[in-house]
């Protein structure tokens, strides 16, 4: 390929790792080293126990409270959960304006996961995966870079994805926050509720109603979050162009799009386009190999060649440097 820097390395290129196959013996061994580790922990805390049984009575009188902390810690964890999941998705990120082309591989709109229907603040904004020209190899991978796709080809070409602003995927974001801290109230009182009744005759029980007060107090949040996602995504109006619900893009384009790149930690330290802006994603025909249904790979060889339409793409040359990691 003309003028193009060093690939970078795929996943799929890579020598596979063979784990060690252990022996029956070395089985054994670990099995009794695991065995001896449980003994040793059921001893010390039978003594424990049996020379502190002042201290458990005490602690007994104090279920209450404990069942109260334990549900306020399970719809603190749930709410955080949902609202660090919002802010991945819609938060401004800082990026480096990068410009690159390709040929359209896949297009995965928003909520089209089985998961995104159950838990819709999860839902993603619309990614559309490009197989890139040579010459934008750098932006895939530099230095904070913790993983990198490439398509299924024979040469494994690099991809990379370029997301498009979804407003339904934060206007669900902003209904299960909503709806978590609604959660959050009603499922402290009701898992307190269930703890006081029942009770703390036995250890057991105390047990039972701390592990139950956190439970419910965290399925309430979530529940409620769920609910306020679907609420959210149907008063939230859609914006027309930014949403690039993909009906102006299809696999087997070859396009230019301009966006910042970003090295995301929520997708793993992969290097993305967040966001690619709509308006400035320029088509440049169809590849001659036509659109895939998913079963053929374009390459990156083609996109060198006159038939692509790519060799003057628009693209500004400018320095890549490396993103901060988000």
């Amino acid at each position: 390929m003309p003028n193009c820097p060093q690939k970078p390395v795929c996943p799929e290129e890579l020598p596979p790792i063979v784990p060690a196959n252990p022996s029956i013996l070395d089985d054994l061994l670990d099995l009794k080293a695991k065995a001896t580790l449980v003994a040793t922990a059921l001893t010390g805390a039978l003594g424990w126990l049996g020379t502190h049984m002042g201290l458990v009575a005490s602690i007994m009188g104090s279920v209450p409270t404990a069942v109260a902390l334990a549900a306020i810690a399970g719809a603190a964890i749930a709410f955080a959960a949902v609202a660090v999941t919002y802010l991945h998705r819609c938060s401004p990120v800082d990026g480096v304006p990068v410009c690159a082309s390709g040929v359209i591989q896949t297009i995965v709109p928003s909520f089209s996961e089985t998961s995104d229907v159950l838990f819709p603040v999860k839902a993603m904004h619309n990614r559309v995966d490009v197989v890139i020209r040579c010459r934008y190899w750098p932006l895939v991978q530099t230095t904070q870079t913790a993983r990198i796709v490439c398509n299924g080809d024979a040469l494994f070409s690099p991809v990379l994805q370029f997301y498009y602003y979804n407003s339904e995927v934060c206007a669900a974001g902003r209904g299960a926050v909503a709806g978590a801290v609604v959660g959050a109230i009603g499922g402290v009182l009701l898992a307190c509720l269930v703890g006081a009744a029942i009770g703390c005759a036995t250890v057991v029980l105390c047990a039972l109603a701390v592990a139950l007060a956190f439970l419910i107090a965290a399925a309430c949040v979530l529940i409620a979050a769920c609910v306020g996602g679907y609420v959210g995504r149907w008063i939230g109006t859609s914006e027309d162009a930014e949403n690039a619900d993909d009906a102006l893009l299809r696999v087997g384009d070859y396009i230019t799009a301009t966006g910042n790149l970003i090295t995301s930690g929520d997708l793993d330290g992969l290097n993305v386009l967040w966001f690619a802006e709509p308006e400035l994603t320029i088509p440049h025909g169809v590849s001659p190999n036509g659109r895939s249904d998913g079963s053929y790979r374009y390459s990156y060889d083609e996109l060198e060649l006159p038939t692509s339409g790519l060799l003057s793409d628009g693209c500004q040359r400018m320095p890549v440097r490396s993103p901060a990691p988000v």
